[in-house]
């Protein structure tokens, strides 16, 4: 599933993955993210976030402290 995923987002983000591209915008900002800002800050698609941000918080690398907000673990 998630080579799936890294695949989608390779052409519009170059080599860097989009779990890593995703996690290292909620490491810089100061406050928790939703996922509306990831997609307009990155522009990538609002599936590949979701998925993404599903596969972050199962590994344990971002949390939510409110309903919908993410913030790195």
């Amino acid at each position: 599933m998630l080579g799936n995923l890294k695949e989608k987002a390779a052409s519009k983000l170059g080599n860097l993955a989009p779990l890593d591209m995703i996690l290292d915008f909620i490491r810089k900002s100061p406050a928790p993210v939703k996922v509306g800002e990831i997609v307009e800050k990155t522009g990538m698609d609002k599936g590949i976030v979701d998925k993404a941000i599903q596969a972050l918080k199962k590994d344990g690398r971002i949390t939510s402290p409110e309903r919908c907000k993410y913030v790195a673990s």
